[in-house]
């Protein structure tokens, strides 16, 4: 895990605001992201969550805690080159960013590095889009931090790699989206079924 402590001075600090899920604990300068239940915790590669952002002050479960989206930080990283300048990074794992992972989970682009140390990373150059692979619950919900009913966002199903039919039926609403297997009178929700999204807008 690693600990933010060096921020870029000309960068603008946004604060966010949340509340830690239960059973867990972020220290200052954690790296943060959305749970798919909204909470925040510790970044991790586990499709359906967000990119917070850096806690300001530590906080325990069920607390409020505040952290900063907009000011470029710096992450250290042995392997850090000047080739990096302009990569998305995204929650390669617990606490750890990569230019790669499994559920592509952004956490900013490369805006500079120091060769062997490690980059300064802008959290504002990649917000959108956001993509992965998750399970539908009984309801065909999916929980996505901070979306609204006016987010952006393409299914196609997971199940049959054969397939790759979008399906239109997707209803955003405050904290969710729903996917539905068939439109008109025969609309159904696509219940504990595996599916791939894109995110293109959340409001």
């Amino acid at each position: 895990m690693a600990l933010i402590e060096k921020f870029k001075d000309e960068g603008v600090e946004r604060i966010g605001n949340g509340v830690v899920a239960t059973g867990e604990n972020v220290l200052r300068g954690t790296i943060a992201m959305f749970n798919v239940s909204g909470y925040i915790e510790e970044i991790d590669d586990t499709a359906g969550c967000v990119f917070a952002g850096i806690v300001k002050a530590s906080a325990g479960g069920g607390e409020s805690v505040e952290f900063d989206y907009g000011s470029p930080y710096f992450y250290p990283s042995m392997g850090a080159a000047l080739a990096d300048i302009g990569d998305p990074v995204y929650c390669s794992g617990a606490g750890t960013l990569a230019k790669t992972s499994v559920n592509f989970i952004p956490a900013g682009r490369i805006i500079d590095a120091e060769p062997g140390s490690g980059w300064w990373i802008d959290p504002l150059a990649v917000a959108l889009p956001v993509w992965g692979q998750v399970t539908t619950d009984a309801s065909g919900e999916v929980s996505v931090a901070g979306m609204t009913a006016d987010g952006i966002v393409l299914v196609t199903p997971a199940e049959d790699p054969g397939s790759n039919q979008s399906l239109s039926d997707v209803v955003c609403a405050s904290g969710k989206f729903t996917v539905y297997a068939a439109t008109g009178a025969a609309r159904a929700a696509l219940a504990s079924k595996k599916i791939n999204y894109l995110i293109l807008a959340k409001a």
